[in-house]
């Protein structure tokens, strides 16, 4: 349709690649939504489902609410703005609850409206009350002054919920392994900075980042969360096994913030 036998046209092409193992799982789907369109990855996540049945996932995905394909109940999600390109990206936790499945997902919203939002992030999440029953998550790169964080941690604990700060960095961010002149940019419109020699730079640069951490981990230790560190180097199934170990039986997961759309593997700190 829309053409001839001598111009024939390519309508829609998918490619979809799913591996799936006992406990872990990868999956990619890619294609174009229109004829015309560039092609986009509509899902690409990673699974792992621990021996108690608890499952993770985080990617690209579509939630439990959201619309894969057009039916005739699209027209009433749209002021939801439910009704098409409904993949987010965040974090679901899910879990068989006698013949129930019970699913949480964390996300900062549409992933096509993440993608091209221009939007100034923050480190921190807003400030909300959680149940004294909630297990507050809260990942952050926390390179923001040590008096943010402290209240934030102060303020989400002041209901008596129990947490865990996860600071995810980049390797490079702990090792400065910089040398000869290097100009430093802030990506985040702070300006820029030159080194001369970047390497004289380095043991002033960890001393501080030792005594930043110091610090967090003094202001999590009084009121007893845990603390731990998340390297983009790693495996982000490490992080999600060191959460299950950590998480209590009997509290409701909850994610307060994520920063990086990148997380990788957590190290005790």
């Amino acid at each position: 349709m829309g053409g001839s036998p001598a111009s024939p046209q390519l309508l829609l092409q998918d490619l979809r690649i799913e591996l799936l193992e006992t406990e872990a799982g990868m999956f990619f789907e890619s294609g174009r939504p229109q004829p015309t369109a560039a092609f986009i990855s509509y899902e690409h996540w990673i699974s792992y489902q621990t021996d108690k049945g608890v499952s993770f996932r985080v990617g690209r995905f579509m939630p439990a609410y959201g619309v894969a394909f057009a039916d005739h109940t699209a027209y009433t999600r749209i002021g939801l703005d439910l009704d098409r390109n409904d993949e987010v990206y965040g974090l679901e936790v899910s879990d068989t609850i006698g013949p129930s499945l019970v699913q949480v997902m964390v996300s900062p919203g549409k992933a096509e409206a993440i993608l091209h939002d221009p939007t100034e992030r923050v480190s921190l999440p807003p400030s909300f009350a959680p149940s004294p029953l909630s297990e507050v998550v809260l990942l952050s790169d926390l390179w923001v002054p040590m008096s943010e964080v402290r209240s934030k941690i102060t303020q989400l604990s002041a209901t008596g919920a129990h947490g865990h700060v996860i600071q995810i960095v980049d390797p490079a961010e702990e090792s400065f392994p910089y040398s000869g002149r290097i100009e430093f940019i802030e990506p985040e419109g702070a300006g820029s900075v030159t080194a001369g020699r970047a390497e004289a730079w380095r043991n002033d640069y960890q001393a501080i980042v030792e005594r930043h951490r110091a610090a967090i981990r003094a202001e999590t230790d009084l009121r007893g969360w845990s603390f731990a560190i998340h390297r983009t180097d790693r495996p982000a199934s490490e992080l999600l096994l060191v959460l299950h170990s950590r998480m209590g039986d009997n509290t409701q997961p909850f994610v307060a913030s994520t920063r990086h759309a990148t997380a990788s593997p957590v190290s005790a700190a």
